[in-house]
């Protein structure tokens, strides 16, 4: 292993990943204080109508970019950007379809314009170049991190300016929009292959073998890491979603921020190891180290001091109970460590072992709504 490689690597993606979750941890806070519970919540199930439908139609194509060998990238890439840009299209009819539905089961049935709103960002995001992820092949993060800083930015200053202004969730939706506006424009800036659109049969059926098991993955992912939100914002009302997402964003934020580094510089250098299994097996107990090194550091304080920290973050109106950011803290713990696992396991092709390993996360949600339709609150 090149150490000063894999070192400036990860300098190059820490620092972009502490940029982008700095960015969003404030948007959330300063949003969450600017709006108030109520008008807040709304905004999260906008974030949530987003995040469901990219995680249901992932077919893997950003992973397979990172995972193929150099040789048979070249062919496939016009592929791949046409099955994004029919992907982006059909996900944001979807929910321009359904967007009176949605409104309609978080109890906002007037607001169908707003989610509908959420339509527009798949489909934007379908034009995008990727070649900034095939850069990660030979660990080089720059133009990936460039891309997403320099869209996210923008977009979270004009939600925090309108929110300010205006006091209305329509900030939410206008960061989003500006925010893939311009990341999408960047990727073809910083892309050294050219956008171009095409079908190869082989390497259509090349995606779709690799990426059918995360297509079924996403799904149950979505019920997994965000079946509870929709729940409690479906059960118990946009006040109490916010109060939850509150102590999520501390928890889950700063897990969030640990597995999108590790998996993003663990993926490409154990998929480089694949071909000799003493070398790849090296690599695996080094990150799994690394991963185990990161959960003891950061879980333990926020077990205990979670709750406190939410209310001196976020503000009084955002008072939770001590056990939930315990319990949360556990969870951030295990998504840590998956993501090592999802990484050994990405870069062996084995994409069904994640599959199979998300089918019991969502067993909990059964037990979760009968807790809140018989009344022992969210912490049950």
């Amino acid at each position: 292993m090149n150490a000063r490689r894999v070192s400036k690597a990860g300098l190059t993606l820490g620092f972009g990943s502490m940029a982008e979750h700095a960015l969003l941890f404030a948007r959330t806070v300063l949003v969450a204080r600017l709006l108030g519970p109520e008008y807040f919540g709304i905004s999260v199930t906008f974030l949530l109508v987003v995040s469901a439908f990219a995680l249901i139609s992932d077919v893997g194509i950003e992973k397979y970019v990172i995972q193929s060998r150099e040789e048979d990238l070249d062919r496939a890439m016009p592929t791949l950007a046409t099955m994004l840009l029919v992907r982006g299209l059909v996900m944001g009819l979807a929910i321009v379809l359904l967007s009176g539905w949605i409104a309609g089961r978080f109890g906002q049935p007037e607001h169908a314009w707003f989610y509908a709103l959420a339509g527009l960002i798949p489909v934007i995001e379908g034009f995008r170049n990727l070649d900034p992820l095939a850069q990660q092949k030979r660990m080089q993060f720059g133009a990936y991190v460039k891309m997403m800083l320099g869209g996210l930015v923008p977009g979270v200053v004009l939600a925090v300016v309108l929110a300010a202004i205006t006091r209305d969730f329509i900030a939410v939706a206008a960061g989003c929009l500006l925010t893939s506006v311009v990341s999408v424009a960047l990727s073809h800036v910083l892309a050294a292959r050219s956008y171009r659109l095409g079908l190869d049969g082989a390497a259509f059926r090349s995606v779709m073998v690799y990426g059918w098991p995360l297509l079924l993955n996403g799904v149950v992912i979505f019920f997994a890491t965000q079946g509870d939100r929709i729940i409690i914002g479906a059960l118990e009302g946009m006040r109490e979603l916010a109060g939850y997402v509150s102590v999520a964003a501390i928890t889950g934020g700063i897990s969030l921020f640990f597995a999108k580094v590790t998996g993003n510089l663990f993926f490409p250098l154990l998929s480089e190891a694949r071909g000799n299994m003493e070398h790849f097996a090296q690599r695996a107990r080094h990150t799994g180290a690394v991963s185990l090194l990161l959960i003891s550091s950061t879980v333990f304080p926020l077990a205990l001091l979670g709750a406190p920290l939410v209310m001196l973050v976020f503000g009084p109106e955002y008072q939770t109970p001590a056990l939930l950011a315990t319990f949360l803290a556990i969870q951030a713990a295990a998504m840590m460590l998956r993501s090592w696992c999802a990484s050994i396991s990405l870069s062996l092709s084995g994409t069904s072992d994640i599959l199979n390993a998300s089918l019991l996360r969502i067993i909990g949600l059964g037990g979760a709504i009968y807790a809140l339709s018989s009344g022992e609150g969210i912490v049950w």
